[in-house]
């Protein structure tokens, strides 16, 4: 199936979010892969459940979608770290938790320099994502990411291998002067219509179009969309929202003006948030479905 104007597709992959919406993570990644579309995927180093226990690593499950990806012919965006993508944002192990700063982020680079080490022989990894909108505070944990502690994150990946390190800002909300310094890719995370719980109704917040490129095009750094919202953000978890609520803020109308949005920004690489909604809509709904979404996506 071709691509739309030049840019390149992907999306991102969690593969605990498939298994919270009943779905195979391995059968899943494999079929979106044959669909022949994408050419890029970011998969999840979850570090709670890759070192259930200090110094016990278990990464069957990463081993089998890192394969998988690689069969499709998909390239692939490893994000590792303390805050990765996907509720509750840190996906840190029981075991670090109630524990000093120092504790925690000592292992954190540990875990970091593991993940590294087992897989920077594979070819089809292009790019390292050292955590998810690092300095947004978002998410929960005991401490937040700090600037020096993503530094050390980034140095420690450096010294083990060159590829490039992709780091991630909210488009509309983030701050990008460490970030950018850091960073080889920025990955601005695009998600125009929200539902805000201070002020308990949805949100439009998008920017003007060509805003998204030029406000970041200045760093001098390469720029993807890193996460283009593509399934309903509302007052609660998209498992908890009925059906009628979730279209409120995700439906084939706004799904075709956040493509075109991307489209228009004129940014190469794009990444989209929510495929695995999407599929499980394919298997259980008649409507918002995958081959909907390839649809939109090939739309002139």
């Amino acid at each position: 199936m071709s691509k739309p104007n030049k840019q390149s597709w992907g999306f991102t992959f969690s593969h605990k979010f498939a298994l919270e919406l009943g779905l195979d993570s391995n059968e899943t990644l494999a079929v979106l892969a044959n669909y022949g579309f994408f050419s890029e995927v970011r998969l999840c180093a979850y570090w709670d459940t890759i070192e259930t226990s200090p110094h016990e690593f278990n990464f069957e499950a990463l081993d089998k979608l890192v394969a998988i990806a690689g069969k499709g012919g998909l390239k692939i965006t490893l994000a590792v770290g303390r805050k990765v993508p996907r509720w509750p944002e840190y996906h840190e192990p029981d075991w670090a938790r109630n524990k000093s700063r120092e504790y925690l982020e000592d292992r954190a680079i540990y875990f970091i320099e593991r993940v590294v080490d087992r897989y920077k022989d594979i070819d089809h990894i292009t790019s390292w994502q050292i955590e998810n909108e690092p300095l947004l505070n978002f998410g929960i944990t005991d401490y937040v990411l700090t600037p020096e502690y993503l530094r050390r994150a980034v140095e420690s990946v450096r010294n083990l291998d060159q590829r490039p390190i992709t780091i991630t800002v909210s488009a509309e909300k983030g701050q990008i002067k460490t970030e950018a310094e850091l960073a080889d890719i920025v990955g601005i995370n695009i998600y125009p219509f929200v539902y805000d719980n201070v002020l308990h109704r949805y949100i439009d917040q998008r920017l003007a179009n060509q805003e998204y490129k030029s406000r970041f095009e200045k760093i001098g750094k390469d720029i993807i969309i890193a996460e283009l919202q593509l399934e309903p953000w509302g007052p609660g978890s998209i498992l908890s929202m009925s059906r009628a609520e979730q279209t409120k803020s995700m439906n084939l109308q706004r799904a075709e003006e956040h493509i075109q949005l991307a489209k228009t920004t004129s940014i190469e690489t794009v990444w989209i948030w929510g495929i695995e909604w999407w599929y499980h809509n394919t298997i259980h709904r008649n409507d918002m479905n995958i081959e909907q979404l390839l649809n939109l996506l090939n739309k002139k």
